[in-house]
């Protein structure tokens, strides 16, 4: 480091903490003198690092921390210069939007060291159903749903509990309306949710006309008739369609005898009932009695 060591105010670039000498002569060759020192001190300039990163992705509506490691004093501020706080943490409530921040830090002497932290919002994730997924089922039918997502899915009920991960789940023998709640998690670990439900076809309805049972005597004929709006189908006990419609003859009754009634809707839910014969035997003479029959003529 060099200078004019004659120059009344001279400019010192300074590499290192370095002692100085003034000397002042009242004039030249006078002896008269008078002398002091002063040290310059040479100050590092504030460094510091963002936590948890200078480049975070954070997703919309989360409230954001970020930090530097600098015992200095700390502004933050938006690309405008608006003071968003100080200190060496920032909390920033529920982002909604990207953007850049500004942390000065200002050292004891005087220094100043300004770096730029970027936020970028992640969008949540979204995803479809399948189209064959399950939404209504017959009362006792399983439901299948499934999406499409290439992230990772939870489904779980109202209260919370896990019922399955992965893009599909299968729900067994559904007997009432069933909520559920599926939430997918993007690789940033935001959420996106959906809540829907499987519902219940109606049941068939029929009523029947007489009774599911009757009393009939060998080698007669009786029908077995129902009132429905919906598809109907009798079949016998080995599994044989004897018959479609509202009603069924059965003819030539030798024996007990059950037949099954299928009743089906328009969305292919079931209702079965069971109908019965009691098949009655003729009543036989006793022609032990006629032996000595006598007869008026």
């Amino acid at each position: 480091m060099t200078f004019d060591e004659n120059e009344v105010n001279p400019i010192v670039s300074v590499d290192q903490t370095t002692n100085y000498y003034l000397t002042v002569y009242s004039s030249e060759g006078s002896n008269c003198v008078r002398e002091d020192s002063f040290t310059v001190t040479r100050s590092e300039y504030p460094d510091f690092e963002f936590f948890p990163s200078q480049n975070i992705v954070t997703c919309i509506g989360d409230t954001l921390i970020i930090f530097v490691n600098s015992p200095d004093n700390v502004v933050w501020t938006t690309m405008n210069g608006a003071i968003l706080g100080t200190g060496p943490v920032l909390t920033l409530p529920q982002v909604i939007q990207s953007g850049v921040i500004t942390a000065t830090a200002t050292n004891e002497f005087g220094c100043v060291t300004s770096k730029e932290v970027r936020i970028n919002l992640s969008s949540e994730p979204d995803f479809e159903f399948t189209d064959d997924s399950d939404f209504f089922v017959c009362t006792g039918m399983d439901a299948n749903l499934e999406i499409v997502s290439n992230d990772s899915i939870v489904w779980t009920d109202l209260d919370g509990n896990v019922l399955a991960m992965g893009t599909s789940i299968t729900l067994d023998s559904v007997t009432e309306v069933t909520p559920l709640i599926v939430t997918a998690y993007n690789m940033f670990g935001c959420p996106g949710e959906q809540q829907v439900e499987v519902g219940l076809h109606p049941d068939p309805e029929f009523t029947v006309v007489d009774s599911t049972q009757l009393d009939v005597c060998t080698g007669s004929s009786t029908t077995f008739s129902v009132s429905s709006t919906d598809s109907i189908s009798w079949y016998n006990l080995m599994g044989e369609l004897i018959g479609t419609g509202s009603q069924v003859d059965i003819t030539d009754i030798a024996q007990d005898s059950q037949f099954v009634l299928i009743v089906t809707n328009m969305f292919g839910c079931e209702v079965t009932d069971t109908f019965a014969i009691n098949e009655l035997s003729l009543p036989m003479p006793d022609l032990d009695t006629l032996d000595n029959l006598v007869v008026c003529r």
